[in-house]
């Protein structure tokens, strides 16, 4: 059968004899098709990182997980990742499969059973939160969209290490005479240190 419907065959039977009982000399049978069910795959999207928090100027890698619970192959999936919040540079995107250097990705084929994964390191440009919501799509029927998407948040902090010495320009002194203490403030970073304050006693 091609097509969804209802097969009708009829059969009969003859012969050269006389048959006392024709009503029982042909038969009719139907068959019911039925249309083959639709193709659908579940997909599930999951995203995380790598450190939270993460000081300004250093790196974050997000990991973006697809995974096809069924119970077809899901095909032409798509995942996508937009940044907002605290400001990012994206460096590099790679994948399991398909091979993305860039968003969105394009993972060809999703097997049912099956799961890929897109990575993509950024650097957190300025303190604040990082807001990354990852989505996935297919041609193939979903049979529940509201798992094909997720969020990740990052905090981003402000680090700076300071440090502090003291010197005197002489040592012993005369009771009477004066010494000069000389105070050095480092900041070894990473990030400029606000609003500083030098306290001698």
């Amino acid at each position: 059968a091609t097509t969804a419907g209802t097969i009708t065959n009829d059969a009969s039977v003859s012969g050269t004899t006389v048959d006392p009982n024709a009503a029982n000399d042909s038969v009719t049978e139907t068959t019911t098709v039925d249309p083959l069910p639709p193709v659908t795959a579940d997909l599930q999207l999951s995203i995380a990182d790598d450190v939270d928090p993460v000081t300004a100027g250093s790196t974050v890698v997000y990991t973006i997980t697809v995974n096809n619970a069924g119970p077809d192959p899901a095909d032409s999936v798509t995942v996508n990742n937009i940044f907002s919040g605290a400001g990012v540079t994206i460096q590099s995107v790679s994948s399991s499969q398909g091979g993305c250097v860039a968003l969105p990705c394009d993972l060809g084929t999703l097997p049912a059973s099956n799961f890929a994964t897109v990575m993509i390191t950024v650097t957190a440009d300025v303190d604040g939160t990082i807001v990354a919501d990852g989505s996935v799509s297919s041609i193939t029927g979903d049979p529940n969209n509201a798992n094909n998407s997720a969020t990740e948040t990052t905090t981003v902090v402000l680090e700076a290490d300071l440090s502090i010495t003291k010197t005197d320009d002489a040592d012993p002194i005369f009771v009477g005479t004066t010494v000069t203490y000389t105070l050095t403030v480092s900041n070894a970073g990473p990030n400029d240190a606000a609003d500083v304050t030098v306290t001698d006693t």
